[in-house]
Order: structure tokens, then C-alpha cells, then sequence
């Protein structure tokens, strides 16, 4: 399931909706991506778990010049907006249609998300016995 269908809306209107459930959204982009300043080592591939509309692999492009990010999504549409809201930007992003839950992952030197895992684990939990289930 996409975030964009999980939320009940077009992947076109998909920002406004997750900036309105998720307090300081905005500010949590830029912090994954100010963290990635901190490696240890030079950063070349960063993977985008739910790249989405593509904020959080913008961020990340813009803060660890150098590096490709890798992205994946369940819903192409969401990748079809993402490369035209990267522009220019997109050239270094590998963008990929699947689940990050199912599909393996290439080999990266870090890992970054915002709504995604969230998303998951409402995934993982509602198909589990127990309170969430219906969630």
C-alpha cells in the first residue's frame, strides 16, 4: 500500500496532507539530512526508504554533495513526482518501484526516512493479532 493511497489522497496533494499530520515535518527533513553531515566516513550511496514526492532525497542531496541516493517507493506514482520535483537533481537519485519491505536493498553507507517507517510498522501491526489490527 502507498502512503499516498494509506492517506486517502492523490499523490498530488500528498505534502500538504503529511505536513498536517506530522507536526514540524519540514524540520525532521532537515534534520535527517543535517545528521548525515555526521558520518564517519564520506557518504556515497544514501538509500531513501519511501522517497515519496522526494523532499527527504533533496535534502540529502544538498547535504552530502557527492553522493547518489537511492529511492523506493510502492506507488510509481509518488516516484513520478519526486523526479519532477528533483529536476536537475534527479540525475543521481536510482528511484525504485517496490516495498523497502520486500525488496532487497542495495549495499549503502546509510539509510534515511520520514513517513515511511511509520508506515510500515502500521502495516506490519494491523496485520498482526492484537490492538492495532484495527488501527
Amino acid at each position: 500500500m502507498s502512503d499516498a493511497s494509506h492517506l486517502a489522497v492523490s499523490p498530488a496533494k500528498y505534502d500538504a496532507r503529511i505536513r498536517s499530520l506530522i507536526p514540524l515535518y519540514d524540520e525532521l527533513i532537515a534534520e535527517v539530512a543535517h545528521a548525515l553531515g555526521h558520518a564517519a566516513r564520506p557518504l556515497r550511496i544514501v538509500i531513501d526508504l519511501g522517497i515519496g514526492t522526494g523532499p527527504l532525497a533533496r535534502a540529502c542531496l544538498e547535504s552530502a554533495s557527492g553522493a547518489c541516493v537511492g529511492g523506493i517507493d510502492a506507488d510509481p506514482n509518488m516516484i513520478a513526482i519526486a523526479r519532477v520535483r528533483l529536476g536537475r537533481l534527479s540525475r543521481p537519485v536510482m528511484m525504485t518501484k517496490g516495498s523497502f519491505l520486500n525488496e532487497a536493498l542495495p549495499s549503502c553507507d546509510a539509510i534515511v526516512a520520514s513517513y515511511a517507517l511509520l508506515e510500515a510498522s502500521w502495516c506490519i501491526l494491523s496485520s498482526q493479532p492484537g490492538p492495532f489490527r484495527d488501527y
